[in-house]
């Protein structure tokens, strides 16, 4: 709700009944018992959505306006429901508490111990996850997504987008906190290869009609 509070969430109930009808395809195939994933749509023109822990879906319109089809926008809910399911953000949150600790006790004052438990969720927002967490995350993601019968490679598309659309600014992959998109895409095609379809037919979802839906 803090995270909420300086946000628009879209309340159009087309744009939300399509999108829980995506999220609700992923549902069986969640792997971590206990997570029972929420999702808002919120009117944002940056493309990104976010997973807090405990399953908490925050998607952005941008998002929804770039993507080409649902199979992207599933492959995307399913990378951020892995980020929860593997537990990234406890993991993060544990890792970084650890070290504010160390030093606040050293200087004697942990009002940084205080503020990080109270603004947890914004500083991992903030922060991003590690390479290897997003790597994780694309791996579990594909499978959830496929299980529920979304094509993979709509998901590699989307990540080779935002590779041409960012290439004059984008740093090489070792100097970024995500893995390049590039390099994601050809990685997320490898492990698909390596995987059988499931013969699920996953929800018929008008796409266009949504897009168009998200400007109203």
């Amino acid at each position: 709700r803090s995270l909420l509070r300086h946000e628009t969430v879209v309340s159009n109930q087309q744009v939300n009944r399509a999108m829980q009808q995506i999220l609700d395809s992923l549902r069986p195939h969640i792997a971590l018992a206990g997570i029972e994933p929420m999702m808002v749509v919120v009117e944002s023109d940056q493309v990104n959505a976010y997973c807090l822990p405990g399953g908490y879906i925050t998607v952005n319109t941008a998002l929804l306006l770039a993507a080409q089809s649902p199979d992207e926008v599933a492959g995307i809910l399913s990378h951020e429901i892995a980020h929860a399911t593997l537990r990234h953000g406890l993991k993060q949150l544990t890792q970084t508490l650890t070290l504010v600790t160390a030093v606040q006790m050293l200087v004697g004052d942990v009002s940084g111990v205080l503020a990080l438990g109270v603004e947890g969720a914004e500083f991992l927002i903030r922060q991003g996850y590690s390479r290897d967490h997003e790597r994780e995350a694309d791996l579990e993601g594909l499978r959830m997504m496929m299980a529920a019968g979304w094509d993979p490679e709509a998901l590699a598309s989307f990540f080779e987008k935002l590779e041409h659309e960012s290439e004059d600014v984008s740093p090489p992959a070792w100097f970024s906190t995500h893995p390049d998109p590039g390099q994601r895409a050809s990685t997320i095609r490898q492990w698909a290869s390596q995987e059988s379809s499931s013969g699920q037919r996953p929800p018929e979802i008008d796409w266009p009609a949504l897009q168009a839906a998200v400007g109203e």
